[in-house]
């Protein structure tokens, strides 16, 4: 007579199933303790055998182990059901299939602007509330007529720009505050990007241009805005675009 050793958690009419197959087996009953034990091997032990053989019937022995460790530890498949319905509510399932790459740390914001007519001609301001971030960096600082180069990342492509700190003539102006701006030509890069994701603000730009105003704008309606953020390197901003919905 030949044996065979198991010492696994099986179903409970396994042995009345062995039994009538005119063999003989041999059990005992786990406490508590060596139950829940029993269960997490057999829940790694279902999952393996799914993952190998991909079949729906290993799928259910999978959720009948699942079912089984929920009662073991004072709940319900139930209850399982209920907190899994209100975690897909709040963060979605995965019917979308989505791919999670990296995810980067957003920096300091130092600047915040609505989308207006310069944003797609030459550049912006820097308001004075911000400029002390800039003056106090000493990569950044600039004195009047001085310009250094940096880089804006926007919608993911790296933009070179000049930051710039127009010349004042001291004399004539003891009291005017500095004027600090990012420059750039119509044809770089930057505003083609700012066109590409504020493309509605954009396109209502013609109706402006042909208008009797002097003064360039966009819709205000729109309420298109970016932030500029810090990133790693100094000379370097994350632009994070805020474009209506479609």
């Amino acid at each position: 007579m030949s044996t065979i050793k198991y010492n696994k958690l099986v179903r409970d009419r396994i042995p009345e199933i062995i039994e009538a197959s005119g063999k003989c087996c041999v059990c005992s009953t786990l406490s508590d303790e060596e139950y829940l034990a029993k269960l997490d091997e057999k829940l790694n032990e279902e999952l393996a055998e799914y993952q190998e053989s991909k079949s729906m019937e290993e799928l259910a022995d999978l959720l009948e182990v699942i079912r089984a460790v929920a009662a073991a530890r004072g709940s319900s498949i139930e209850e399982v059901e209920v907190i899994r319905r209100k975690k897909a509510a709040k963060r979605g399932r995965f019917e979308k299939r989505i791919l999670l790459t990296e995810v980067q740390e957003m920096g300091i914001c130092v600047y915040k602007k609505r989308v207006d007519w310069l944003l797609f001609k030459d550049g912006f301001a820097i308001p004075l509330e911000q400029q002390a971030f800039f003056q106090q960096n000493p990569v950044l600082a600039t004195k009047p007529g001085e310009r250094k180069d940096i880089t804006l990342i926007i919608d993911g492509t790296p933009c070179s720009v000049e930051l710039r700190n127009l010349p004042i003539n001291a004399e004539k102006n003891l009291e005017h505050a500095p004027i600090i701006q990012t420059r750039y030509r119509p044809t770089d890069d930057a505003p083609q990007m700012f066109k590409r994701v504020f493309w509605k603000s954009w396109e209502d730009l013609p109706l402006e241009k042909s208008s009797a105003t002097s003064q360039k704008r966009v819709r205000t309606d729109l309420k298109e805005s970016f932030r500029m953020l810090t990133t790693d390197d100094p000379m370097t901003f994350m632009i994070e675009c805020h474009p209506v919905e479609d």
